[in-house]
């Protein structure tokens, strides 16, 4: 679920910048880069598109973005710039709708924004992010849609969506390893039963991931699953109870940080047991 830029593949795990001639492993520099906005959504996508618009303070505008047919859209990250002639107004740009070819964009003024200023011509960053199709995997699907909520600033709805869906992806990560160790169906399915929380299904991953993460993955993945006691579950613990506790950017962030890892593992062992 990863895409890496500006590098050349060599053999095994390893890339090579194209400019600096360093070679690193696709883990080591997506685990380096999956920080504030752009890195995580950058480490999570596989497909991103970039361009600057010029836009109008006040106006609505549709941006045409070439989405290959295999790709779908889930974020879109907005920077507003300096204006093209004339003096700075402060706007707020709001992606309205992303579902086809186009970026439906407002350009709301700020509070401080006089009548007078509306109209004024702006330049605007577009970034945006896609992933591959068909993505049946219910888990893979929600993560998308909590990197959409934490795009868009809801980052409480971002991190419960995300711990859920890591919840469902250990889960299915543990089946299968079962399934390949040909245990008995009956018997899976009464072992899933037995752990369905979060320590159940994290521990049962960190008995297994072992046998498929190399020594760099396997001790960036134990930090994080102690980690996600704190940055992730607490969250989610808070609101789906309603507790008054805000999630702001920086706990975000942290989360989607901290669990990047623990899926890193959960592919790594999806794909040894295929």
């Amino acid at each position: 679920m990863y895409s890496i830029w500006a590098h050349k593949k060599l053999p095994g795990d390893c890339y090579e910048g194209h400019v600096c001639g360093h070679e690193f492993s696709l883990f080591s520099a997506l685990h380096k880069g999956c920080h504030g906005t752009f890195g995580i959504l950058s480490t999570f996508s596989h497909w991103q598109w970039n361009s600057e618009e010029a836009v109008i303070v006040g106006n609505l505008l549709k941006i045409p973005v070439p989405v290959p047919t295999d790709v779908t859209l889930f974020a879109a990250f907005l920077t507003p710039h300096s204006p093209l002639d004339g003096p700075q107004v402060g706007y707020l740009p709001r992606v309205l709708d992303m579902s086809g070819p186009e970026l439906l964009i407002s350009t709301t003024g700020t509070l401080g924004t006089s009548p007078e200023q509306l109209g004024t011509k702006m330049r605007l960053s577009v970034g945006v992010y896609g992933f591959y199709n068909p993505e049946s995997r219910g888990w893979a699907r929600l993560l998308y849609e909590s990197l959409t909520d934490y795009s868009e600033h809801k980052y409480g709805l971002a991190i419960f969506k995300l711990a859920t869906s890591l919840e469902i992806a250990c889960e299915k990560a543990i089946e299968m390893y079962l399934k390949k160790k040909d245990v008995s169906l009956p018997l899976v399915q009464r072992f899933l039963k037995s752990g369905r929380n979060w320590d159940g299904r994290v521990g049962r991953l960190c008995d297994i991931a072992p046998s498929f993460l190399e020594s760099s993955e396997l001790a960036a993945f134990e930090t994080a699953v102690k980690d996600s006691v704190s940055k992730v579950r607490s969250y989610r613990n808070a609101f789906a109870h309603d507790d008054p506790i805000t999630v702001d950017y920086h706990a975000s962030s942290e989360a989607f940080r901290a669990c990047f890892p623990i899926f890193w593992g959960i592919e790594r062992i999806r794909e040894g047991c295929e």
